[in-house]
C-alpha cells in the first residue's frame, strides 16, 4: 500500500514538479524575509490610512465648494426667473397699449371716413 502511494506521489512529482518547487520557494522566502514582509505590510497599511485621510479632507473642501456653487446657481436661477416675469409683465403692458392704440386709430379712421363721406358725398 505504501509503495502504491509512493509511486503515485513520484508520478505526480514527475509531471507537476514545479508546484512543490514553488511552494518550497515561497516558504523559504517567507522565513527569510518575515521581518521585511511585516515592515512592508505596515507601510502599506499606513499609506492606505494616509490616503483615506487625504480623501476625507478633499471631500470636505470640495463639498463646501460645491455647496457654494449650488447656492450661487440657485440664486442665479431665481434672479433669472424674476427677470423673466418682469419682462413678461412689461411685454403684456406694451401689448395692451398697442392694442388700445390700434383700437383708437381704427375708431379715428372710421370717423375720418364718415366725415369725408359727409363732406364730399359719394
Amino acid at each position: 500500500m505504501f509503495m502504491m502511494i509512493f509511486k503515485r506521489v513520484c508520478l505526480f512529482m514527475k509531471h507537476y514538479w514545479y508546484i512543490p518547487l514553488v511552494v518550497l520557494l515561497l516558504l523559504g522566502a517567507y522565513i527569510v524575509f518575515k521581518s521585511k514582509v511585516a515592515t512592508l505590510l505596515g507601510l502599506i497599511v499606513s499609506a492606505q490610512e494616509d490616503h483615506r485621510e487625504a480623501i476625507e479632507k478633499l471631500d470636505k473642501v470640495y463639498g463646501k465648494r460645491d455647496a457654494v456653487k449650488t447656492k450661487a446657481a440657485d440664486k442665479h436661477i431665481s434672479d433669472m426667473e424674476k427677470i423673466e416675469k418682469d419682462k413678461e409683465m412689461r411685454e403684456k403692458k406694451v401689448e395692451e397699449k398697442i392694442s388700445s392704440r390700434e383700437k383708437e386709430l381704427t375708431d379715428d379712421i372710421d370717423k375720418i371716413a364718415e366725415e369725408l363721406m359727409k363732406e364730399f358725398g359719394d
